[in-house]
């Protein structure tokens, strides 16, 4: 695998250089929606976190050394968050952790299947994605009255996987771009900023980078979220 890192070594930017900058968008983002009435141009700034995160965990499903650990961290990360705010704010919308575990589960579905027989070879990875299709899209209709759905929904989920698909940077950026494309088409207008992390995404260079942060990014998305809610209740009420 260290072979597949070389083919992205021309960059300037690193993994943890990426995801610091992706958790600035995300904090001014959610620092606009909830401290500065939903503001146009701190929410445009923010639509370039998700892009990053989902390149990253694309990249973090070819390189872990642990694919097991790899999905029960995320998951568990986004089942602890998500009940802490079904009880402080009956919010059943799943959080963006339950978006890339979904993600992490095609990318392993796909894998199953290229690496077992010709019988589950497209049936598994057709399956995978039926399912998580029925659980992004449709399975919220039945919903009715309450706010429940999945960040981003299917395209969202995808657009790991469609990174994951390819080895060469330049066949990752057009699948990247064409994946976010579709991603934009799908939610509001403002989404299209997010077409501006193909940018930074274009001088990744493949590599982690020396520290070893990787569960400081698992924590500050919950921490954050805490933060900014304390401040909006007790301080600017």
């Amino acid at each position: 695998m260290s072979n597949l890192r070389t083919t992205e070594n021309k960059g300037i930017f690193s993994g943890n250089m990426l995801k610091i900058f992706a958790l600035v968008c995300m904090t001014i983002d959610h620092i606009g929606l909830h401290l500065m009435d939903n503001s146009y141009p701190m929410r445009a700034i923010g639509r370039l976190a998700f892009p990053i995160f989902a390149y990253m965990i694309a990249e973090g499903c070819k390189y872990t050394h642990n694919r097991t650990w790899y999905f029960y961290t995320i998951f568990i990360m986004g089942l602890a968050f998500q009940t802490i705010c079904i009880l402080a704010e009956c919010n059943y919308h799943m959080n963006i952790f339950i978006t890339f575990s979904l993600s992490i589960l095609l990318i392993y579905s796909l894998d199953y299947g290229r690496n077992n027989s010709e019988t589950v070879q497209w049936q598994f990875p057709i399956l995978a994605v039926m399912f998580v299709l029925f659980v992004s899209e449709i399975m919220p209709m039945f919903f009715g009255d309450i706010n429940y759905g999945i960040d981003y929904g299917f395209f969202g989920i995808t657009l790991p996987l469609m990174v994951y698909l390819f080895d060469k940077k330049e066949l990752k950026l057009i699948m990247f771009t064409v994946g976010l494309i579709l991603l934009c088409l799908t939610r509001d207008v403002i989404q299209w900023w997010s077409l501006l992390a193909v940018i930074p995404i274009a001088f990744y260079n493949g590599k982690r980078g020396k520290l070893k942060i990787k569960y400081f990014f698992y924590g500050y998305y919950p921490l954050h979220i805490v933060a900014i809610q304390l401040i909006k209740h007790f301080i600017l009420k």
